[in-house]
């Protein structure tokens, strides 16, 4: 089955960027908007979203539907794209998908074209552009739901699809963001501040900022495959539910890779998490668990943009040594057993098939 779902993502991949490539020039801009909108698109990507809110659709209403779910597919994609654009900003990340992020491109281009302008300039310059890129993505992605009706989709399924996506999902992704935010700046790395943070307050950063999207994919897929607007409607729910899990074991995962990854598969520099001082469930613990040398160790290089590649080290040694890792393992685990306890009221089919392998790839991955 693992085969068959790799082949459903390369074939759903292709799908979706031809409709993206196809909708593209909709929404005119300028070209340094354009570039920047569409940089991590033409990187590639899992695509992952789209083809969970595909497999919904089939789960529920069969082949037919599962291609009516097209332009949502693609329009998840792209809507889940703006926020990585936004997200690299506020986090000052200059690395995505193997290449420079959006804003560090922006401001390499302009430092390019114009060397007189100081390096502050070129990144307010930078951030500026793949803001608007990213707002420029954002309403390309809401044109592309726009579309379902023409594939079939009740034009009241499409209205609520778009409500839901711009209020509840966009709130709880943003409120995310804001807390993690928050942790970023209010709390340092000092001993103190990472005594001080607490697993629930990770795990409602990791809810909002990653599992609310998969659960919208799985509950939109739902509505289009059942064509219904009853957002309370058991299975929707159960595959809302089933999605918000796999959301948090698969960001349980991704915190793992990025101690323990390869830079070439995960697209960003290993140890990245550490000199952002990200507080990730497995720095947590491992942190609670540390001896006092340890702590004062973690403390100082976590958070610490310049610290040396040893220091970083050094540092991933501890969190694995004091069971971060093997920790954070067991709770993506125990995720992924609540999300397929969620699926027990789902038919069975191929499309649940494809969508169980999907759940089990998501803490078995490593990309």
């Amino acid at each position: 089955m693992r085969d068959a779902l790799l082949a459903y993502l390369t074939e759903k991949s292709h799908q979706v960027d031809q409709c993206v490539q196809n909708h593209a020039k909709e929404i005119t801009a300028l070209p340094c908007l354009d570039q920047g909108a569409y940089a991590y698109v033409k990187r590639g990507g899992k695509r992952l979203r789209p083809a969970v809110l595909s497999l919904c659709a089939g789960l529920l209403g069969g082949d037919k539907n599962e291609k009516a779910a097209l332009p949502a597919a693609a329009g998840i994609e792209l809507f889940h794209t703006w926020t990585l654009i936004h997200d690299d900003i506020i986090d000052h990340d200059d690395l995505r998908r193997g290449g420079p992020s959006v804003h560090a491109q922006a401001r390499q281009n302009i430092k390019s074209k114009m060397p007189h302008l100081s390096l502050d300039t070129a990144a307010e310059y930078g951030i500026d552009v793949a803001i608007l890129a990213g707002d420029l993505l954002h309403a390309r992605a809401i044109s592309l739901f726009t579309k379902l009706p023409k594939y079939g989709v009740s034009p009241l399924v499409t209205t609520i699809l778009i409500d839901l996506l711009e209020t509840r999902y966009l709130g709880r992704l943003l409120d995310g963001e804001m807390e993690d935010t928050a942790l970023g700046l209010l709390f340092d790395c000092s001993e103190a501040s990472l005594s001080a943070v607490k697993e629930e307050t990770v795990l409602q950063v990791m809810a909002g900022k990653t599992s609310a999207l998969f659960a919208y994919c799985a509950m939109a897929g739902g509505m289009i495959g059942l064509d219904s607007a009853e957002t309370e409607h058991p299975q929707i729910l159960a595959l809302a539910d089933f999605a918000e899990n796999c959301g948090l074991a698969f960001q349980l995962q991704d915190d793992i890779l990025g101690i323990v990854g390869n830079v070439k598969t995960l697209g960003k520099p290993i140890g990245s998490d550490i000199r952002e001082g990200k507080k990730s469930i497995l720095l947590v613990h491992a942190y609670q668990n540390a001896t006092r040398e340890e702590r004062r160790f973690l403390s100082s290089v976590c958070g610490n943009r310049n610290a040396a590649d040893t220091d970083v080290e050094k540092a991933a040694n501890i969190l694995i040594a004091r069971k971060g890792i093997q920790y954070t393992s067991a709770l993506a685990k125990a995720c992924l057993e609540k999300a397929l306890h969620s699926a027990d009221i789902l038919p069975d089919n191929l499309y649940k098939d494809l969508l169980m392998s999907w759940a089990d790839m998501m803490i078995s991955r490593n990309f």
